[in-house]
């Protein structure tokens, strides 16, 4: 309703369906310049080539809508614009202060409505529901009553909670972006993947805070990259200017080098934490990601060296021994070896997991259910030896069943391999879930792997040691390892010498890639012995040993953190895949769905 005068049926349905009108001078036909009022048609099917324009009055606009929304039908028309009034009564929005001029903390008292609108956030964010639960009746009622105390607190809608978010994690990206800024020197951990045909990247931050330097990973971003199409998927203006530069050629430019160089330097720390290109370059110190080879090509082009996950290379060394143990393809071997053993017990789990009979009878004996070998996976080759050494005595039983029909080797001299290699295999899992330790330090990593090399080496030739024939060595896990590029040796090797002290030792090649770290004192109680032992007691005392030093120096790091797993990045995409995207994109807008995982 207007200022003191009843509001006619054409300004009625006009100011309805319009998101906003703005008034701008601009200038005729005859070149005359005057007052218009501009707004945009919200008709998803209108035809119209821009905004509209009108100079007085509503008949223009009105007749617009009569024929773009109800096909000249004015009945139609206005009933279209009692529900948009009731739609906007309900999202009425809250009076937002601007990030700049918000109270200190104890100087605003909280009241009812903030904490609604804390419990709806908690709902979304926490909880990961989808925004139309701030609209359902049934969860409206859950959350206030069937009879509020305050009616206004049933004024909160989808588009209010959304636009908290949205603001919440504008305070949070502000907040990591000083914490940043503050910092001398950090490093970065990214990685990718695939979804509904869409490329998602993860960046995450890692530096020191602070005068005990207290070690932080931030995650600064979590984006969908540019459709393999060649078209962009971003929907906001967050995202719109990055995506639509790469908008050409990019049918592969999830797998392109070049594109991750630039969200990274460009979208994520330039537009969305303001680090202009030297100050990026400045700050960066290096990069952690798994080895393949557009992600050491991006390190190449940010001029960073490479760590690789160290997880995702201890993987890859179990692979290579399985693959060298195996004796059946064609190298005239007896089928004896671990990686032939392997590949029965593979062979088993799928033969009974694909069918349906064999399944049924198995049931009456066992409720576990067959592991298949993932070999994406850090611990699915120990994950099936332990799971069909669970299983053995069940699956012997559901032989005798004939309606059964899978290959099993039952003989007593397979159990006892299999369970070496289990054992051998648990060893390693042991080891990798020291490396998917947060904040691991990369000497600390280094000892655990060298550690594992040389039980490995030490127990080769004795028959009664789970270790014995193992072909596991050190040519993906090793300080000279493959998958390091050679610019990025140089580095890691000083890396090592610093945390550990030793920076008396280092070479003219290391102090030059490490130029950029700060110096460290050696750590208390840094060198492990060289006692013979259990290796399971040997990998607790190292840990002991790392707990101790790191008290013994009050956990203060002079050295800038760099990550040496991608845990966390993959522990983001677990929540994102199958929370955030469970069957479909529930979220409309690449901005929203990035800022709901950052929060």
């Amino acid at each position: 309703m207007g200022r003191g005068r009843p509001m006619g049926e054409q300004e009625y349905v006009c100011k309805a369906l319009f998101t906003n009108i703005k008034e701008e001078e601009l200038t005729n036909v005859q070149g005359i310049t005057k007052k218009f009022k501009v707004a945009c048609c919200p008709g998803r099917n209108c035809k119209l080539d821009g905004p509209l324009k009108w100079e007085s009055g509503w008949t223009n606009p009105f007749n617009h809508f009569l024929v773009c929304f109800a096909k000249k039908n004015k009945a139609a028309l206005k009933v279209l614009a009692d529900k948009a009034n009731e739609e906007k009564e309900k999202q009425r929005r809250l009076p937002f202060c601007p990030v700049e001029k918000i109270a200190p903390a104890g100087l605003r008292v909280s009241g009812p409505q903030d904490k609604a609108m804390h419990k709806w956030v908690e709902l979304i964010v926490c909880k990961n529901s989808p925004l139309s639960h701030v609209d359902d009746p049934l969860f409206r009622e859950m959350v206030y009553g069937s009879t509020p105390s305050d009616a206004k607190l049933t004024t909160f809608g989808s588009k209010q909670v959304r636009d908290t978010i949205l603001m919440l994690s504008y305070i949070v990206e502000t907040q990591i972006k000083d914490e940043m800024k503050l910092t001398s020197a950090g490093t970065i951990l990214h990685d990718g993947w695939s979804r509904y045909s869409s490329h998602y990247v993860c960046v995450i931050a890692c530096y020191c805070k602070g005068h005990n330097e207290e070690v932080i990973t931030s995650m600064l971003a979590c984006c969908e990259m540019p459709e393999v199409n060649g078209e962009a998927t971003a929907v906001d203006t967050d995202n719109l200017s990055f995506f639509q530069r790469y908008k050409e050629n990019s049918s592969t430019s999830e797998f392109t080098a070049k594109v991750h160089v630039n969200f990274i330097r460009e979208h994520v720390f330039g537009s969305r934490y303001g680090f202009s290109k030297p100050e990026f370059e400045d700050w960066v110190v290096a990069q952690t990601a798994d080895s393949a080879s557009t992600n050491k090509k991006t390190a190449r082009d940010l001029k960073v060296p490479h760590i690789p996950c160290n997880n995702h290379l201890l993987n890859h060394q179990v692979e290579e021994m399985l693959k060298a143990t195996t004796t059946t393809e064609g190298n005239g071997g007896d089928g004896n070896g671990l990686g032939d053993a392997v590949n029965k017990v593979h062979e088993s789990m799928t033969k009974l997991k694909g069918s349906n009979k064999n399944m049924g009878v198995l049931r009456k004996h066992t409720h576990y259910k067959p592991q298949l070998r993932n070999q994406t996976r850090w611990t699915g080759v120990f994950t099936m030896m332990d799971n069909f050494l669970r299983m053995r005595n069940p699956m012997i039983l559901a032989l005798t069943d004939k309606d059964t029909d899978f290959p099993m080797d039952q003989s007593e001299d397979f159990e006892a391999k299999a369970r070496n290699i289990r054992k051998m295999l648990f060893n390693i899992n042991e080891v990798t879930k020291l490396l998917q330790t947060s904040k691991q330090p990369l000497h600390w990593s280094r000892r655990y792997l060298d550690s594992l090399i040389n039980q490995a080496n030490s127990l080769r030739e004795e028959p009664q040691s789970e270790w014995y024939g193992n072909q596991f060595g050190g040519d993906y896990i090793g300080p000279n390892s493959m998958k390091i590029p050679t610019e990025s040796k140089h580095f890691i090797s000083g890396v090592i010498k610093i945390q550990r002290g030793h920076v008396t030792e280092m070479t003219e090649a290391e102090k030059s890639a490490c130029k950029k770290m700060k110096r460290a004192p050696a750590a208390a109680g840094a060198d492990a012995d060289d006692k013979e032992e259990d290796f399971l007691s040997q990998l607790k005392r190292l840990k002991e040993l790392e707990r101790s030093s790191s008290a013994a120096a009050g956990r203060k790091r002079s050295h800038i953190q760099i990550s040496t797993a991608g845990n966390q990045a993959d522990e983001c995409w677990d929540m994102t895949k199958y929370e955030f995207l469970r069957s479909k994109r529930n979220y409309s807008s690449t901005r929203f769905l990035t800022r709901a995982i950052g929060i």
